[in-house]
């Protein structure tokens, strides 16, 4: 049975942060990817996924070749991504905080609603069908591409702040959602996290 719970956020998450922290600074693997960094490679094991199912209580589904899961990222001062509240391609993604609490400021995660519509998430079809569109990409086309950068057109209704080894697990195919500004020049003074999306298997595709 899928969990219909959406949002899960677990302090002290790895046992030794300080590590994996560290491995993220030295490595030379990041590429610029749209507003941030992120390694090519991915970095994780039978443990996370272990973790994570435990922690909303269904099999997930790893597809490195086709979601990135385990990718190491980072914001820099330069990045734009406070002006841009979206949803994700894959149903679930959880990230864990690399940044030292000495360097998080406000920073964190901003949960959405569409003011005009009043939709938190992408609409199914009985939405659609019942505010006169004649399909989800008229909704895109009309509503959500024009309205993704205008922080005017968003409401908050749940903000998660940023702390070190901080895990959040989101369903965030589901939910609007904007991060905070990054800052710093590099990986060792810059948004830091470690992300992974996916499936699960009673969940499906968005």
């Amino acid at each position: 049975m899928e969990n219909k719970n959406s949002l899960f956020v677990i302090d002290n998450f790895y046992s030794d942060p300080d590590k994996i922290r560290d491995f993220a600074i030295k490595t030379n693997d990041y590429i610029k990817s749209g507003y941030n960094y992120e390694t090519r490679k991915l970095y994780y094991n039978e443990s996370i996924i272990n973790s994570f199912e435990k922690i909303i209580g269904e099999e997930i589904v790893v597809d490195p070749a086709g979601m990135g899961f385990g990718s190491l990222n980072y914001f820099t001062e330069d990045d734009n991504i406070h002006h841009y509240t979206h949803y994700d391609g894959a149903k679930w993604v959880a990230l864990v905080y690399l940044v030292p609490n000495e360097f998080v400021g406000k920073g964190g995660l901003y949960i959405c609603r569409h003011k005009k519509s009043g939709l938190i998430g992408p609409p199914n079809q009985n939405w659609l069908e019942e505010h006169d569109f004649s399909s989800f990409e008229e909704w895109k086309e009309k509503v959500y591409t024009p309205d993704q950068t205008d922080l005017k057109a968003w409401e908050t209704t749940m903000f998660i702040g940023m702390k070190y080894n901080r895990l959040i697990i989101k369903k965030a195919g589901e939910m609007f959602h904007r991060g905070t500004k990054g800052f710093g020049t590099h990986p060792g003074n810059s948004k830091l996290f470690h992300r992974f999306f996916f499936q699960t298997k009673n969940g499906g595709q968005v």
